[in-house]
């Protein structure tokens, strides 16, 4: 399977985490919830999983889905998936909760 050995390639340079952003654009106009098509998203993830793209959907491996508006195409609509691989040692530093925080 081609995606299994790009997971392969992808392991080799030591990129095992991930960003996942998503566009959504709808074929008309109206109000809509991006955030509604995340049951689409999660499935298409786990495909990425099955076929060895990446070790896991926890965070460990993946931050998001983060869903975005795209816009309103009659002639393309969809949903456009990036994938933006990262080194581990470039991953957002996590924030320190709130309670935690020292008052200096």
């Amino acid at each position: 399977c081609l995606s299994r050995g790009l997971g392969d390639v992808y392991k080799r340079q030591g990129l095992d985490y991930a960003t996942i952003d998503a566009w959504v654009y709808k074929n008309r106009a109206g109000r809509y919830d991006p955030a509604n098509l995340y049951p689409c998203l999660k499935a298409i993830i786990d495909g990425y999983v099955d076929a060895g793209l990446t070790e896991d959907d926890n965070y460990k491996h993946l931050d998001g889905p983060h869903l975005h508006h795209g816009g309103f195409t009659k002639e393309n609509p969809g949903i456009l998936i990036r994938i933006t691989w990262q080194n581990p040692n470039e991953r957002p530093k996590t924030p320190q909760p709130h309670s935690t925080i020292s008052k200096e």
